[in-house]
């Protein structure tokens, strides 16, 4: 009975940490949080503001053969768009300041309205954030 408490007690501590957000990244360099998966893309969390991650999406657009399309959209102070297209498929990356040294990293790739290629993403948001 002892043993069923236990596993009980820590299958809810583990399932309160995922729930906070605390679903840890085996990553190194550059990552700070889990990266999560979403309908119409992927999300994760980088280190740096939002020059340092603006210039790792330049890198990583360069490795992947990504032609960056126009500028780096600048909807706010704490808010940036960059597009690039590869082939057929459009790749959209936002960020968004959290604060001076953390972004987080949105990435959608798709090839029609409702077809998003999130292996694509969570690739590219791998080499933006040093995953």
């Amino acid at each position: 009975m002892r043993m069923l408490r236990t596993t009980l007690s820590l299958g809810f501590a583990a399932s309160a940490l995922l729930l906070a957000g605390c679903g840890g990244s085996t990553s190194s360099g550059g990552s700070t949080g889990g990266r999560v998966a979403t309908s119409p893309g992927v999300s994760g969390t980088a280190r740096g503001g939002l020059i340092d991650v603006e210039r790792n999406i330049r890198f990583a657009f360069a490795d992947m053969e990504i032609s960056t399309v126009g500028q780096v959209d600048q909807q706010s102070s704490d808010r940036w768009v960059v597009r690039g297209v590869k082939g057929t498929l459009n790749v959209t990356v936002t960020l968004q300041s959290q604060s001076p040294s953390t972004t987080i990293v949105e990435v959608r790739a798709r090839t029609t309205e409702a077809d998003y290629d999130n292996e694509f993403g969570m690739q590219l948001l791998n080499k933006i954030t040093g995953g």
